[in-house]
């Protein structure tokens, strides 16, 4: 992944920790439930990204592969 996209992911981690922190320092657990389900969104929107990436990665060297292959 590019740098870009890890500083997006550190920023987005230490938001949403303070979040929760502060939600059960004030005892708000339906707002810190509601954070952790935000979380939980974001590690499957990962996940599909990356499954994506392979895939559109995988398709270019097949593409290339067989552009190699013809020529």
């Amino acid at each position: 992944m590019t740098e870009q996209y890890t500083q997006i992911k550190i920023l987005l981690t230490r938001r949403l920790q303070s979040m929760k922190d502060e939600a059960t320092a004030r005892r708000r657990f339906t707002l810190k439930q509601q954070v952790e389900e935000l979380e939980h969104l974001i590690k499957m929107m990962e996940r599909e990204l990356g499954i994506e990436e392979r895939i559109n990665t995988n398709a270019n060297s097949e593409s290339s592969s067989q552009n190699g292959a013809s020529v």
